[in-house]
């Protein structure tokens, strides 16, 4: 839900959004590195320093030496000691080392969180509004191939103009409501000090307009990499799809010449079981119809369309086809491919009966074996030595049921047929057990 709230924004507001969350976190981590370098201990030389060092003994020569530092503040011992280095010959940073860091060293001061977010924010905030228009800027000059270099130059100086706006900006919104408020005199040393600080202010600022147009690319390109992700799967789904129906369309008018074959032998045997072979084809055909759209359907509709074509074969051989159905419930709602059970069943007739003089059986069964359905047609007829003969034969019926069953399950299905000691037939056709779309379980 909050992605979809997040997708209906505008484009700008999500590079806003998005911005704004990174600078809190670069803020974040600034204001704990602020704060752990202020947690360090100080030192600084003031005249109480120098007041204890005479006290302690220390000559004036050498007192005198460290009076370029007065007032300076140093944070951790190293800095300090380094500092010292300058003025101090080695002898006497010997001799007076230990005392200078006893009378220099400061108690740590309180970290003012309220100064450190008033100066962050102020600088972050104004980022996260300007990068509408850093956003704008990427795609007028953009910096990929698209754009010539002309156009990046154009956007390299844009770059130090926004930079240095910003550095203004923030520096007044910083220190001009401390001047109302009266906690600041804008003196000429104060102005001075300030002004000297901007170029500085503007190479950060440069660098951070950067940073965020990294972040701007990565996005884009990351967007461009879901868009094509999805380009391709569309394009996929709907070339399976196509492939799908075009062995549907294959499959139809082979199913339809068979059965009208078996109309036109009977008309000049048996009328009346001619016309309730036409009839039991128009149900069929009207129900094929009605489900044409869907190349998945409940298990229960295919046995139907099984047992409707069954029914017209057995009229065909006047009863002599037994056909027995052993269809547990648990697997009646398993998603099945439209048809896949027909060119089976007709295989079975062909193959197992329709030479035979004597009766014969078709069995048509289903179970499921833990995340699998197994799907079985067999028939008790005159078998052959080598069945892979017939699988790998290019008969329309058993080459539609490898390419259907190929392109909806790819590599996760198993169809097999064998012929047990040369009796008989048997298909299997093993896949995923999947529920039927607007099937539930119970």
């Amino acid at each position: 839900m909050p992605e979809k709230r997040f997708k209906a924004l505008p484009i700008p507001f999500r590079y806003v959004l998005l911005t704004a969350v990174l600078l809190i976190f670069i803020f974040v981590l600034q204001a704990f590195i602020s704060y752990s370098m202020r947690q360090r201990e100080s030192f600084q030389i003031n005249e109480n320093s120098f007041t204890s060092y005479i006290e302690e003994g220390m000559p004036d020569s050498i007192a005198a030496k460290l009076e370029p530092l007065q007032n300076e503040e140093f944070w951790g011992e190293r800095d300090f000691l380094n500092a010292l280095m300058k003025f101090l010959s080695e002898d006497e940073a010997m001799a007076y080392t230990s005392m200078i860091l006893k009378y220099s060293r400061r108690a740590p001061e309180p970290f003012n969180w309220l100064a450190n977010i008033q100066f962050t924010a102020s600088n972050y905030i104004l980022w996260a509004f300007l990068t509408p228009l850093t956003y704008y800027l990427l795609t007028l000059f953009p910096l990929d191939k698209s754009g010539s270099w002309t156009q990046k130059i154009i956007h390299l100086l844009l770059s130090v103009l926004v930079s240095a706006f910003h550095e203004v900006f923030s520096t007044f919104i910083y220190f001009f409501p401390m001047y109302l408020s009266g906690y600041l005199t804008l003196t000429p040393e104060f102005m001075s000090h300030v002004t000297a600080g901007l170029p500085a202010g503007v190479i950060s600022r440069f660098v951070e307009y950067w940073l965020i147009i990294g972040v701007l690319i990565a996005i884009s390109y990351y967007r461009q990499f879901r868009s094509k992700q999805l380009e391709l799967l569309t394009v996929e789904r709907e070339l399976s799809k196509a492939q799908l129906n075009a062995l549907k369309m294959q499959l139809h008018p082979h199913f339809l010449f068979n059965t009208l074959h078996t109309i036109s032998s009977l008309m000049e045997k048996n009328i009346e079981d001619a016309q309730s072979v036409v009839s039991k084809l128009g149900h069929l055909l009207r129900n094929i119809l009605e489900q044409d759209q869907r190349n998945t359907i409940p298990l229960a509709d295919e046995i139907k369309y099984i047992s409707s074509y069954l029914d017209i074969e057995q009229v065909r051989f006047n009863d002599r086809l037994k056909v027995v159905y052993e269809i547990p419930a648990d697997t009646l709602k398993a998603a099945v491919p439209n048809l896949i059970l027909q060119p089976l069943v007709e295989n079975a007739v062909k193959h197992g009966f329709s030479r035979r003089t004597d009766a014969g059986k078709i069995r048509v069964a289903s179970h499921r074996d833990g995340d699998r359905l197994i799907l079985t047609v067999e028939d008790d007829g005159k078998g052959i030595a080598e069945p892979a003969s017939i699988q790998d034969c290019s008969g329309i019926g058993i080459k539609n049921v490898k390419g259907r069953l190929k392109e909806m399950y790819k590599g996760d299905f198993q169809f097999v047929i064998a012929s047990p000691n040369q009796e008989g037939f048997i298909a299997r056709i093993v896949i995923p057990f999947q529920l039927a779309q607007g099937e539930g379980i119970g």
